[in-house]
């Protein structure tokens, strides 16, 4: 029953329909298990991406797809320098 009251908040949050929180749940279903505490995590964090610009937003998930040596190491190749010892560490 608790998260039923924990669906209808996020739906009433949002402003959104049922069939708006139906997507929500869906995607952050695991083994068709909702989880409302996924739920509120990707709120969450589409909130923060909300304050970035698009361009930003691309080049955050390009860092988080890599490790952060690689992609400091592409970001040096394109403009022709070197890692420096102290970017090293």
């Amino acid at each position: 029953k608790e998260d039923l009251l924990d669906l209808f908040a996020i739906a009433e949050q949002q402003n959104w329909t049922w069939y708006e929180t139906y997507v929500l749940a869906r995607e952050t279903a695991i083994s068709h298990v909702i989880s409302v505490k996924r739920m509120k995590q990707k709120l969450a964090q589409k909130r923060v991406d909300e304050k970035f610009t698009q361009d930003e937003q691309i080049i955050i998930r390009a860092a988080k797809s890599k490790v952060p040596m690689l992609f400091l190491a592409e970001l040096k190749k394109k403009r022709q320098a070197t890692i420096t010892q102290s970017e090293r560490q």
